[in-house]
């Protein structure tokens, strides 16, 4: 009779713990496809930014406010709803608009028409950072990045330069150097510089 006894009170105690392991696998693989696809949805919003910047033809003469503004101008004629004003970040910056990651932070679009070049700043997480410019590593020269620079989100000034583009030189992006401007953890942000 006492066995028995342990026997049921082992099933309870068993049981639910059981239960919630499955549960909590379950969880950790929702949200691990939830983050692959808010990756996989930065870099599809990244690369259709660099395609309507191409798309608009910007001379050197245009001033970059006014790039900006045909740009966001173009943006929201295709429908995009996550256009949102940019504070100045107090390094340079002045206030301007830009539009939303998928983890809802700020995406800065920056033009410099005289360099016939375009900058795209976004704050991220480390492991992100490193994944997104993982994303993007092979194909550097055939997408047109010239920089990739990545910096601690602190308020920290001072940029990690990843990767610059040179005549004749690498068109990979080395993964030491990923990890070493992306860092292990905390919060970065990472800027990448697409030639028009």
């Amino acid at each position: 009779m006492k066995q028995r006894w342990i026997a049921d009170l082992t099933f309870y105690i068993a049981a639910p713990l059981v239960v919630g392991l499955v549960l909590f696998a379950f969880w950790l693989t929702v949200m691990s496809s939830y983050e692959n696809y808010r990756l996989g949805s930065l870099a599809d919003q990244v690369i259709r930014i660099v395609e309507l910047s191409r798309e608009l033809r910007i001379s050197k003469e245009d001033t970059p406010q006014r790039a900006q503004d045909t740009f966001i101008d173009r943006i929201r004629r295709y429908g995009q709803d996550n256009v949102v004003m940019l504070p100045a970040d107090g390094i340079g910056q002045s206030a301007s608009r830009g539009m939303e990651n998928p983890w809802g932070d700020p995406i800065r679009i920056v033009f410099y028409p005289s360099y016939h070049a375009l900058r795209i700043e976004s704050p991220l997480s480390a492991s992100i950072c490193r994944r997104l410019i993982s994303l993007y590593k092979k194909d550097v020269s055939d997408l047109g990045v010239q920089r990739v620079d990545v910096r601690s989100s602190g308020g920290v000034v001072l940029w990690r330069k990843i990767y610059e583009a040179r005549d004749g030189g690498q068109a990979v992006i080395p993964e030491a150097a990923i990890y070493s401007g992306c860092g292990i953890s905390g919060d970065v942000v990472v800027s990448l510089t697409f030639s028009l």
